[in-house]
């Protein structure tokens, strides 16, 4: 079990409830945004978690590197925390699985690819290809459509794909608002919660947009920090995000747990520090449904 830690805000709160899962080092971990405590659900063994994301109730999809005979061997796979199954899929650095079409694009360190899981879908492509583990992150964006960047200069840009139709758009109105790390798909309101790509002042910007790039609102959030998205909690309009901080007394890295409420623009640190990775999904326990990135 991961050390219980306690949140040091003061004041009322309001009542979150919930849970992330989050990877960390081997293991996957839970965290009750209602109690503040988290728990280790899954431990992979030798390998290295990257991200993290959904892949239907219970099973989430893990990137992750494993070392085979001393060679780091990058690949995709899935987990069910409730039987403790496992499977590897590809090889691979990022992905994400649209549930409605059982598809799945993925990232195989040189080509973004797509494919499904059921027979006659119709869907297998090569979307791009790209230099040696280019592919900066992938964001669903639909139960059809990702979003996806790539770090190559003469590619620089956020493009969508759609699994369906095989559209593979340019967006540049977004790219020039928006960096795709760090970024979370609102879908109640179909927009982007994504970073400022010009950022103003020593804090963090975040911008709501919409697929074509326009701002439609900009986070309140409390100035002079840094700050990550991670996974957006649909029943409680609430974004989760992440913030690092160092210690007075020696400097080592912490990271508190904020929600920022997109109904009243108001900031609360859930707990002052507590790591949940560089991405998360949400699980409403009431729906037992899963909302990430």
């Amino acid at each position: 079990m991961l050390p219980f830690l306690q949140s040091c805000e003061q004041g009322a709160q309001p009542d979150f409830h919930g849970r992330l899962y989050f990877a960390s080092g081997n293991y996957v971990g839970e965290f009750d945004l209602a109690k503040g405590t988290s728990v280790i659900v899954a431990n992979r063994g030798a390998v290295t978690i990257s991200d993290i994301s959904e892949f239907g109730e219970n099973r989430f999809l893990l990137a992750e590197t494993a070392i085979v005979e001393t060679r780091e061997v990058p690949r995709i796979s899935w987990v069910d925390i409730e039987t403790g199954q496992a499977k590897t899929l590809y090889s691979g650095v990022a992905a994400r699985y649209l549930s409605a079409h059982s598809a799945l694009v993925w990232d195989d360190g040189s080509r973004l690819r797509a494919t499904s899981r059921r027979r006659n879908s119709g869907i297998s492509a090569e979307i791009v290809s790209h230099n040696l583990n280019q592919l900066s992150t992938i964001v669903a964006v639909s139960d059809e459509m990702v979003l996806f960047e790539t770090g190559i200069p003469e590619q620089r840009g956020i493009r969508s794909y759609n699994v369906m139709t095989r559209e593979l758009l340019q967006r540049d109105a977004l790219t020039e608002q928006c960096r795709l790390t760090g970024s979370v798909w609102i879908a109640d309101r179909g927009q982007l919660a994504c970073q400022a790509r010009t950022q103003s002042g020593d804090g963090t910007e975040y911008l709501l947009t919409d697929l074509n790039g326009i701002v439609r609102d900009r986070l309140a959030l409390p100035p002079g920090k840094q700050f990550t998205a991670l996974a957006y909690a649909a029943d409680q309009q609430v974004l989760i995000l992440t913030e690092p901080w160092r210690t007075v007394f020696g400097g080592g890295e912490r990271f508190g747990v904020w929600a920022y409420d997109l109904g009243t623009g108001q900031s609360h640190r859930i707990l002052k520090n507590q790591y949940l990775g560089a991405s998360a999904v949400y699980v409403d326990e009431t729906l037992r449904g899963a909302t990430g990135q």
